[in-house]
């Protein structure tokens, strides 16, 4: 078989895979440098693979997740990327891809967006794939997901790139993101500083008063920046429809457990039990949950 069509039919079992695991979008790139500036978070996939030729590019959407009713006064929040399972949403799907590839005889590499060691920068390689610009709020947008998308990636030898038309940034003169980031976080252009993000510091021990009397209802992780969004409005509203978003919103008892009377009643075994599963991928002690649970049960409004 000639290696064009061998590359075909590689691409086309990848793709049927892809399928199959739910996942919506899935794109091929080279594997070449990224330049130093997008390198801050994830490193090189040299450093992962030395003779590595693509990325495989994997994307989920995650705009469906959250629970209907949920932000009724009478529940706890977390960010959509929470409910949805954190990056292991993206990475466990494509654990099939990179089993077939290393059975073909290829060296396959998952990166990790969870371990930042262990990545390159996702989303530099989404905007390589096509499927997006970064916004102000340093997430990935496009015009049909918004920043509802939770990016994976694959590093392999096997030879499988294309070339995608890179997307127009589309954010304009618009601010909204970083005026609406309560820890302003945000400084412009698309420059996220880390150790004022509320989403971080919610999860850590000794966060400061500052973050926890502007956290609103949520428990980790938090969306300000998301749900100001002028491309993400139409998700808010009404959802893209995916066999993975919707048997999400199936799950009314998440919904239930969330209620702040629930949460108040539980020790730290009950919160090991019920709300550590759910929550994928935070390292949220018991302490820092009950400290922001506090913060945010006395904001309610009901």
């Amino acid at each position: 078989m000639k290696n064009d069509e061998k590359e075909k039919v590689i691409k086309n079992k990848i793709k049927k895979i892809a399928g199959d695991s739910l996942i919506d979008e899935l794109r091929f790139v080279d594997a070449e440098a990224f330049s130093p500036a997008d390198t801050y978070i994830g490193r090189q996939p040299s450093d992962f693979m030395l003779g590595a030729k693509s990325i495989i590019v994997g994307s989920i959407y995650i705009g469906a997740f959250f629970l209907p009713g949920w932000e009724d006064g009478a529940h706890a929040t977390t960010s959509r990327l929470t409910l949805s399972g954190f990056y292991f949403n993206v990475v466990d799907p494509m654990l099939s891809i990179q089993e077939f590839l290393i059975a073909k005889g290829y060296r396959a590499v998952i990166a990790d967006g969870f371990n930042e060691l262990a990545c390159i920068p996702l989303k530099p390689a989404a905007e390589r794939a096509g499927l997006g610009w970064i916004g102000r709020n340093t997430l990935l947008l496009n015009e049909k997901y918004g920043s509802w998308q939770a990016i994976g990636a694959i590093i392999t030898d096997a030879d499988l790139s294309e070339v995608y038309p890179i997307a127009e940034n589309r954010c304009g003169d618009c601010m909204a993101c970083v005026t609406a980031c309560p820890m302003n976080a945000l400084e412009n252009p698309s420059k996220l500083i880390r150790e004022r993000c509320l989403s971080h510091l919610l999860e850590e021990d000794d966060a400061p008063n500052s973050a926890l009397s502007v956290s609103g209802t949520y428990l980790v992780e938090c969306d300000f920046c998301q749900n100001i969004c002028p491309w993400n409005e139409k998700h808010l509203k009404s959802p893209l429809q995916t066999a993975r978003g919707k048997s999400f919103v199936e799950k009314r008892e998440l919904l239930d457990l969330l209620r702040f009377d629930h949460l108040m009643a539980m020790d730290e075994a009950a919160y090991q039990k019920y709300i550590v599963p759910n929550f994928s991928g935070i390292t949220l002690s018991y302490k820092a949950f009950r400290r922001n649970l506090e913060a945010a049960n006395s904001r309610k409004v009901l």
